[in-house]
């Protein structure tokens, strides 16, 4: 079965296909805590927040530095299809980890380098 990829724009420009794709929706709790007999006690936000784990197919130098452009901010908006209700949503996020690992170098500058892995994390306000 093919992959649907949910995410339409980040800061307003169209990324390239991810090989591969994980959505996340979670909860965030104001406070939590355990009670004298071990009882979790949890005060939860009505508040859903997302993060996607993006990993890119091998990509060149120029092409990596063209995508963390694009994510290179404290901030940026994306455009994406919440995998969950199917509504198309615009959320403010910031981007974790990310992960590249040079496989083949063909010259000595480094000008002209292939990654085998390239990935981001996105990760919702």
């Amino acid at each position: 079965m093919a992959q649907v990829f949910h995410i339409r724009t980040v800061n307003g420009s169209a990324i390239p296909m991810p090989k591969s794709l994980e959505f996340d929706e979670y909860t965030i709790d104001l406070d939590s805590y355990r009670s004298a007999s071990g009882l979790l006690i949890r005060n939860p936000l009505p508040t859903k927040k997302h993060k996607f784990f993006l990993t890119f197919k091998p990509m060149t130098k120029t092409e990596i530095q063209a995508l963390l452009t694009i994510i290179n901010a404290e901030s940026f908006t994306v455009q994406y299809e919440n995998m969950i209700t199917g509504v198309l949503t615009t959320g403010t996020f910031y981007c974790g980890d990310k992960k590249i690992k040079p496989i083949y170098i063909k010259s000595e500058d480094n000008t002209d380098v292939l990654h085998d892995v390239f990935s981001i994390n996105l990760i919702e306000y």
